[in-house]
């Protein structure tokens, strides 16, 4: 292991060692900003009211005692009241994730008498937390990746840029949630997988196959949608969006989240696929079309066995919660639990997601391999009019 991080070391050259150091200030300076960030608004005051009201805004409250007859003290640290001690009412269930010296997050309980004022728990305040694990990401994805990998993080940046700002709103706003989603995934796909590669041959053949094999995901999905009669409403979170939004297409929803769950594992096959036809290419020029694709085919053989198990068991992961809850309280045949929409969908997203990077290994490998094929074929023509 030692000697693994030492080579890695040996290769750097003093410009990854700048963009290293750079990024390191970088997330310094924004792991100052996340600890110092506060959920806490001050209530505005409208021309109807005299005395502004407040009683949905969050603060932060430090613990200071234990928690007694669903009750605790804590510090508030935000607003007009910081340095406050308050009584605070905790669910039994919250209890176990609390202890003296943990910041939450509280909000006000709305009551006339205000000399008995309480709030409630809402959460734990988590941010600090994940902020130090994303700049640990960012520093290992660079120190590792170089230049590289702060290219594959500016696409990263990209991706949850176009998710948050474009495809989320306008499906929000009432747009059309599977045009939506795949314009937004063929931006991903041209601009991350761009800067993350580079302007050259490989990179627009991947991206060429990626678009090509997400529409046909998007058919499949749709087709197996409707074959499977899935309303989109498989859970509780399901319900309320579909009774509070019934002009939301849930079933655009489903293939909505197999398209995007499907990008990223698309990108790391077809980009893979697409390399290795390139360099065997490279390596020996005189490979033939089939013997070239033959080679590069056993690579993505080997490839897709795992990816199609990562995928089952990242859905599995995502569910487990559920999944337990239906094996304790199984009273019904196992089929009728997986007929359930829940597990059918769950069932659906994996397949139809493990069908796309299937076929991603022959499409691309096929396409590649045409694509070098004919360039070096072409350019052994004009050698030989030379």
């Amino acid at each position: 292991m030692r000697g693994k991080i030492s080579k890695i070391i040996a290769h750097k050259t003093g410009v990854d060692w700048a963009i290293f150091g750079g990024v390191t200030l970088v997330l310094a300076g924004f792991l100052v900003y996340v600890t110092h960030l506060t959920p806490y608004r001050p209530p505005v005051q409208t021309i109807y009211t005299i005395a502004p009201s407040d009683a949905t805004s969050f603060q932060r409250a430090r613990v200071a005692g234990e928690v007694t007859d669903g009750a605790l003290s804590a510090t508030v640290v935000d607003g007009a009241q910081a340095g406050e001690t308050v009584t605070v009412l905790i669910s039994p269930l919250a209890t176990d994730n609390v202890s003296p010296g943990d910041t939450i997050l509280i909000t006000k309980n709305p009551t006339a008498n205000t000399q008995n004022q309480t709030f409630s728990y809402i959460d734990r305040w988590r941010l600090p937390a994940l902020g130090i694990l994303l700049a640990l990401f960012v520093l290992l994805v660079t120190l590792v990746g170089g230049r590289r990998g702060v290219a594959s993080i500016i696409g990263l940046l990209v991706s949850v840029l176009i998710v948050g700002w474009f495809m989320i709103p306008n499906i929000v706003h009432g747009g059309d949630v599977i045009i939506t989603t795949i314009i937004s995934a063929y931006v991903i796909a041209i601009v991350s997988i761009l800067i993350a590669h580079g302007w050259r041959k490989r990179t627009f053949i991947s991206i060429a196959c990626i678009c090509a094999i997400l529409t046909g995901i998007m058919l499949i999905a749709g087709l197996t949608t409707w074959l499977t009669a899935l309303s989109g409403i498989a859970d509780e979170l399901a319900f309320y969006l579909a009774k509070d939004n019934q002009w939301l297409d849930m079933r655009g929803l489903i293939i909505s989240g197999i398209i995007i769950a499907s990008l990223g594992v698309l990108d790391d096959v077809v980009t893979t696929q697409v390399a290795t036809v390139e360099e065997l290419h490279k390596s020996n020029p005189a490979l033939s079309r089939r013997e070239l694709f033959r080679a590069a085919s056993s690579v993505g053989s080997e490839h897709i066995t795992s990816l199609v198990n990562t995928l089952a068991l990242a859905y599995v992961g995502a569910s487990l919660p559920f999944i337990i809850m239906l094996t304790m309280r199984q009273t019904n045949s196992p089929l009728i639990t997986v007929n359930g929409e829940y597990i059918a969908t769950e069932v659906v997203r994996t397949l139809v997601a493990s069908i796309g990077l299937v076929v991603a290994v022959p499409v691309s490998t096929g396409v590649a391999t045409w694509v070098y094929t004919r360039s070096a074929k072409r350019d052994a023509t004009r050698r030989s009019n030379n």
